[in-house]
């Protein structure tokens, strides 16, 4: 069982629809968003690196998704979700 819900902003997913529309294999990216639920509902904190004052970043390959955790409510909201490119 999750110990934290998980939401996106309109922005993160505005990003996502962007990102996602803008591959041909976007089975990456489904994969990369499947993954980040699971570990930012599972434990925020330990999948995420602390950026600022309650900012928060996870890294899922080829996705960088920028959070916030409401302790109080046990939520974190995704905030904004960026497309990594790979290193060259």
């Amino acid at each position: 069982m999750s110990r934290y819900r998980v939401n996106s902003s309109p922005t993160a997913i505005a990003d996502l629809a962007t990102i996602w529309t803008g591959l041909k294999d976007r089975s990456a990216v489904s994969a990369a968003s499947d993954t980040a639920d699971i570990e930012l509902a599972d434990d925020p904190k330990g999948a995420g690196d602390h950026l600022s004052e309650g900012l928060w970043l996870l890294k899922v390959a080829p996705l960088r998704l920028y959070f916030t955790i409401d302790e109080d409510d046990l939520l974190v909201t995704i905030t904004n979700v960026r497309f990594d490119l790979p290193p060259q």
